[in-house]
């Protein structure tokens, strides 16, 4: 009998907990550079610090 090698990575999400949605944003790479390396300061990806930056603007009520 031949034993099966575990699959790598995490299980996958239940649906109601996965991000399933994409949102995509055109940016310059200046613009870009000076994102992630803020991103990089707060230990998070940019994708992390991008969503985090969306919800606090929509906590404080901007909507410019």
């Amino acid at each position: 009998m031949t034993k099966r090698k575990p699959k790598l990575g995490r299980p996958p999400l239940p649906r109601d907990v996965a991000a399933i949605e994409r949102v995509e944003l055109r940016l310059t790479t200046a613009v870009r550079a000076t994102w992630t390396a803020a991103a990089e300061r707060e230990g998070l990806s940019l994708s992390e610090w991008l969503r985090a930056a969306a919800e606090l603007a929509i906590a404080r009520g901007s909507t410019r």
